[in-house]
């Protein structure tokens, strides 16, 4: 039930027993982004309170999530760290104390929480990650709360300063797995395709540039109006009274008919059946690892946090 939930919520960790509770259910690691969590906080201007569940367990990780607890502290934003775990609320416990769920992460493997999200009975908001969800979408999800971007203007971080934090993030990328970057006179015409209208998205800045657009928007009424108005999404998304029960009841529905185990094992013994009838060959090609590694290191999808220390 919701409310013994909310109850240890606001003993054990703060969180007002009455303001809505955005839940972002995740271990804290890099490319979850939580630079833009506290964006969304920041955004909704202390409307939801929110709450992130687990704090990462590589070393590694480390350093870069403290750094966003201590600013969301520093900010005095209204979001809870740590309310799962041990010291925290059961996973099941946060789920029904949740009011809506919130995904900010840039890379996912499979991405369960679009899907855990409405069997949960709560809506998802936040970043859309298209080369997953268009399988969802096609089992009939609608996930209308989510984009895969979240624009921002150059100006406010200095277009230039941007750019060449950027470009020697990536450069260090590539040289770290043995390969030579790309002539600047290339690496500017891409880099250039990232920005649309003198916008960019929120996710290709480095964490320094994030902090930097945390801070204006928690300190400025004017900035944080001006970000609704270019994301107009974000403030549907954070409406508290809307009424999400047709559409959470509709997705949930698609996600046990798509993925449910049954489903599933159809699917799987479908793929055995059809491998085990065609046809065997003596010639195998090998898997062109350079490519692939070509796939993962392409411009487009290159976002700093991932890789900063």
């Amino acid at each position: 039930p919701r409310e013994p939930a909310r109850r240890q919520l606001a003993r054990r960790f703060g969180v007002p027993e009455d303001r809505p509770l955005l839940l972002y259910p995740i271990r804290g690691i890099r490319r979850k982004n939580l630079g833009e969590a506290l964006l969304w906080s920041a955004l909704a201007g202390g409307a939801w309170h929110l709450g992130v569940t687990l704090p990462p367990l590589n070393p590694a990780e480390r350093p870069s999530y403290d750094r966003w607890k201590a600013l969301a502290a520093a900010l005095g934003l209204p979001a809870a760290f740590e309310i799962g775990g041990e010291a925290g609320l059961a996973f099941q416990e946060n789920l029904a104390a949740a009011d809506r769920m919130l995904t900010t992460s840039v890379a996912e493997g499979f991405g369960l929480v679009f899907l855990e999200s409405w069997l949960a009975g709560k809506s998802l908001v936040g970043r859309d990650l298209p080369e997953i969800t268009a399988d969802f979408r096609a089992a009939g999800l609608r996930l209308d709360d989510l984009r895969p971007r979240l624009n921002v203007p150059l100006q406010w971080i200095g277009a230039a300063d941007w750019q060449d934090e950027f470009e020697q993030a990536y450069a260090a990328t590539l040289t770290r797995f043995g390969r030579r970057p790309p002539p600047p006179a290339e690496i500017d015409r891409a880099v250039a395709g990232l920005v649309a209208d003198g916008l960019v998205d929120f996710g290709s800045l480095p964490s320094r540039h994030q902090q930097r657009l945390v801070e204006q928007v928690a300190g400025s009424g004017e900035r944080r109006g001006r970000l609704l108005s270019l994301n107009g999404w974000i403030e549907e998304a954070l409406r508290p009274d809307r009424a999400d029960g047709p559409m959470i009841d509709r997705n949930a529905a698609a996600v046990r008919r798509a993925y449910s185990e049954e489903a599933c094992g159809r699917r799987l013994v479908q793929l055995y059946r059809h491998v085990a009838a065609s046809p065997r060959s003596a010639e195998r090609q090998p898997l062109d690892a350079e490519r692939l590694l070509e796939e993962f290191l392409g411009l487009a999808r290159f976002q700093p946090i991932r890789v900063e220390s």
